[in-house]
This record gives structure tokens, C-alpha cells and sequence, in this order.
């Protein structure tokens, strides 16, 4: 699935539909990737699972002694709900960067995935705000990509979520979608300068 990244990316930037040459020729970046992820899934699933089982062991103390309506029980549970939602969103983030600026950059330098962080966050130190308003422009995308697809499907009368639902047909059907999403990180990359464009590589 990883290398399927790299394959499906070279496929985009270069506007071409091959299989075997890019699947062999990322095979170190794919395995890279595929590892990295794994860990990271890992420690996100751990750190998630304790956030969660801490705040509702505080809840039940709370619950248990009687002090629902106490007024810095309450402050504190709003804190530790915040604090969730804060961890989801860098969560988020990081699997966004992962995903839009990471990855490109792996394909582009043949990078492994630790070193294209570190390339990408000096990057990103170097022009926080432009990267979060980013993230905030793509969520806002992929709210309204999502409610686009949502309108389709219901004003064919589910036909189109059904068509949508079937993995080869899906793919076809959503792939001007797909391609469209995958190519807005390393168009974003670009405008920072040739060592992160992906567009004006020799074809490979």
C-alpha cells in the first residue's frame, strides 16, 4: 500500500498510468514509509487510548463523589476535553504533512521518511503560518469535497454512493477527485523553490 503511494504520485506528477517502473523504483522509499507509519499508528493508538482512559477515570471520580456540579470539576473537565481535541488536531496535522508534504518529498530526493521530516520541518519553521493556513484551507476542502460527494450520491438517488461503495468502479468514478487532492501538496511545495518542486524534475 505504501509503494501504491509513490506509484500513484509519480503517475500524477507525470500524468502517465505506469505500474511496474515506479512500484520497483520506490521500493526502499515505500518500505520506509510502511515502517514509519506503522510505529507512528502505534504510538498515536497509545497515546489516544490513554488521554481517553484518563479522562473518563476523572469523570467516574468525579461522578462517584458526587461533585457533578462543582464548579472546578467542571472547568476541568472543559480543560481536558480541549486538550483531546487539541492532541486531534496536531494528530491531524502530522498526518497531513505526512501525507501532502512528506511523501512528495520522499519521491522527489529518494529520501527515507525521517529524513524527509526533517527536511520538510525546516521548511515549515521557516513559513509556520503560511502551512497552517494550509491545514486550515484543507480541512475546509476536504469538508467541502465531502458534502460535494455526499449531494452527488443522494441526488442520484444513492446510486452514486452505491457506484462510490464499489472498490474498482469507486476508484474510477472518484479518480479526477483523487488526483486533484494528491497533487495539491507538491503544488504547494513548488513556490518555495526548485529543490522542492516535483514538477520540474528530468523524467525518471
Amino acid at each position: 500500500r505504501c509503494r501504491g503511494k509513490f506509484m500513484f504520485l509519480d503517475n500524477v506528477v507525470w500524468d502517465r498510468a505506469l505500474v511496474v517502473h515506479p512500484w520497483h523504483a520506490y521500493r526502499r522509499q515505500g518500505n520506509s514509509l510502511f515502517w514509519w507509519s506503522t510505529f507512528y499508528g502505534i504510538f498515536v493508538m497509545v497515546l489516544l487510548l490513554g488521554a481517553m482512559a484518563g479522562i473518563t477515570y476523572y469523570v467516574i471520580s468525579v461522578l462517584e463523589d458526587g461533585g457533578i456540579w462543582d464548579p472546578s470539576a467542571t472547568i476541568t473537565a472543559v480543560l481536558m476535553g480541549g486538550g483531546f481535541f487539541l492532541l486531534w488536531l496536531v494528530l491531524a496535522y502530522i498526518s497531513m504533512a505526512l501525507e501532502d508534504f512528506v511523501t512528495p518529498l520522499m519521491y522527489r530526493d529518494y529520501l527515507t521518511t525521517t529524513q524527509a521530516w526533517g527536511k520538510f520541518l525546516q521548511l515549515q519553521f521557516r513559513h509556520p503560518f503560511r502551512f497552517l493556513g494550509y491545514a486550515i484551507w484543507r480541512l475546509i476542502l476536504a469538508i467541502g469535497i465531502g458534502i460535494g460527494l455526499l449531494l452527488f450520491g443522494l441526488g442520484t438517488c444513492c446510486i452514486g454512493l452505491v457506484l462510490m461503495a464499489i472498490p474498482y468502479i469507486g476508484a474510477v468514478l472518484l479518480l479526477p477527485v483523487t488526483v486533484f487532492v494528491r497533487s495539491l501538496g507538491p503544488e504547494y511545495l513548488a513556490q518555495f523553490g526548485e529543490e522542492y518542486d516535483l514538477f520540474e524534475l528530468e523524467e525518471r
